[in-house]
Order: C-alpha cells, then structure tokens, then sequence
C-alpha cells in the first residue's frame, strides 16, 4: 500500500459533492491524495443522466471530478484481479456486485485502500487483498 492515496468509492464522492459527508471523515481527508477509478467516475455520470440533469448540472460535476480527485489509470493487472476477485468470490458464496468488483480490483492492482461508506459490500473482499480505509 502506498502510503499517502486514498481511492474514494461513489458514495464517498457523491457525498463530498452534496456537502453531505460527515465531519470526522471530512477531516480524514487532509492527509491523501484522493483517487477515483474509472468505474467510479462513470457512475457518477450515469447517475446524472439518469437524473435529467441539465448541461450546466453535468458540467459542475465534472467539473468537481476533474478538481477534487486524480484518476486512477488504467493498470494491466486490473482485468486479472478482477477475474481472480469476482472468480473465488463466487466459488466461495460471496456476491459481489459487478461495479464494486471492478471499484476493488483497481485499487488491488495499484495498491491503495478503498474509502467507503457501504463498508459491508466490500468487506467479503478483503481476504482477498482488499484494504478497506477507516477515518
């Protein structure tokens, strides 16, 4: 893990965006460099559209993407750990959410913990590397 980077999930982003996000993870912030993955971004953006919002409202969110967080690249590793996750997962009982496999295998392949509120939907996959970040 690299010290110092931290990859934000979805609610962590839509959260900060809406002025939402609680004070004592608000705080926790100051000493990363905050990530979002490719994944996360075009959620976002999905949300958004399915919204109706309007040019303008697009525009601010990105806007506030390109402003607040850095964008993990792409990582050859990623699609392998994405199998791997989503492949033992699954033989071992464990659903795991398409999107949220994809959020994990980013910051598998590039070695930075995750920041989430929906901390059990990704807790089933921290025995395989995953390391979930707490403020």
């Amino acid at each position: 893990m690299i010290a110092g980077r931290l990859v934000v999930d979805t609610d962590v982003a839509s959260l900060i965006y809406n002025g939402r996000l609680p004070a004592h993870v608000d705080q926790f912030f100051y000493r990363y460099v905050l990530l979002v993955t490719p994944v996360t971004f075009g959620e976002a953006v999905k949300g958004a559209y399915q919204g109706g919002w309007t040019r303008g409202e697009l525009f601010d969110l990105l806007q506030y993407y390109e402003s607040m967080f850095e964008l993990l690249p792409w990582h050859e590793a990623t699609p392998m750990v994405y199998g791997m996750l989503a492949g033992l997962a699954r033989r071992r009982g464990i659903t795991v959410g398409d999107n949220d496999g994809w959020i994990s295998a980013w910051c598998l392949a590039h070695q930075v913990p995750l920041l989430t509120m929906n901390r059990r939907d990704f807790e089933p996959l921290e025995p395989f590397g995953l390391t979930l970040a707490a403020p």
